[in-house]
C-alpha cells in the first residue's frame, strides 16, 4: 500500500529559519504603515470633530432664533388681537357718534323743510331708525308738500304717508274752530351726514 504523508516535512534549506523573516518583515511594515497613518487619521478625526462642533453650534443658534421668532409671533398675534379689539372699539364709538347726532340732523332736517303751514304734534323714534310723525296742516297740499320736502332729503328715508283726516281745531283765545288735516307718516332716518 503506497502511504502519502500530507505533513509538512523539515526544509532541508541552508537557511536555517528564513520563513520567519519574511513574517517578521511584512509585520514591521504592517506597523510602519499603521504608525505612519495615525496622523492622518487623527487630522481626519479633528477635522470631522470640529465640523461636528461646527454643526451643534449651528444647530444651537438656529433653536436659539426659531424661540426668538416663536416670541416675535406670539407678540405680533398679541398685537393683532389688541388691533382688532380697538377696531372694533372705534367702530362701536363711530357708531355710537352717528347715531347721538342722528336724532339732532333729523330734527334740523324736519325744521328746515317743514313748511309755514304745518304744525307737527308728536315725534317718535319707534325701533332703530324708523320715525312715527304726526301734526296738523292746514290743507292736504301742504301735507304733500311737506312729504315730497323730505324724500327730497339726503337724510330722511322712506317717507310713507299713514293717514289723513280732516278735523275740527280750536286754539286757546279763538273764538272759533278752524277745520285743518290731521295727518301721520312714517320715514327712516338715512346714514348721509
Amino acid at each position: 500500500m503506497i502511504r502519502i504523508n500530507l505533513l509538512p516535512t523539515k526544509s532541508t534549506s541552508s537557511s536555517g529559519g528564513g520563513g520567519n523573516i519574511g513574517a517578521m518583515i511584512s509585520l514591521v511594515i504592517f506597523f510602519l504603515l499603521a504608525i505612519s497613518s495615525l496622523p492622518a487619521v487623527y487630522f481626519y478625526w479633528s477635522d470631522f470633530e470640529a465640523r461636528l462642533l461646527y454643526a451643534e453650534d449651528k444647530i444651537r443658534q438656529e433653536d436659539a432664533a426659531i424661540k426668538r421668532l416663536q416670541e416675535a409671533i406670539k407678540l405680533i398675534e398679541e398685537y393683532k388681537r389688541q388691533k382688532a379689539e380697538l377696531e372694533r372699539q372705534l367702530k362701536i364709538i363711530q357708531d355710537l357718534n352717528n347715531s347721538r347726532r342722528g336724532p339732532v340732523r333729523f330734527l334740523d332736517e324736519i325744521s328746515i323743510r317743514i313748511p309755514k303751514k304745518v304744525w307737527l304734534t308728536n315725534i317718535m323714534q319707534s325701533r332703530g331708525n324708523d320715525v312715527s310723525i304726526a301734526g296738523f296742516a292746514e290743507t292736504n297740499e301742504w301735507v304733500a308738500n311737506f312729504l315730497k320736502y323730505l324724500e327730497a332729503s339726503p337724510f330722511i328715508t322712506n317717507v310713507n304717508l299713514l293717514s289723513t283726516m280732516r278735523r275740527d281745531f280750536r286754539a286757546e283765545g279763538m273764538s272759533q274752530s278752524e277745520t285743518v288735516v290731521e295727518f301721520r307718516f312714517n320715514c327712516r332716518i338715512g346714514s348721509a351726514s
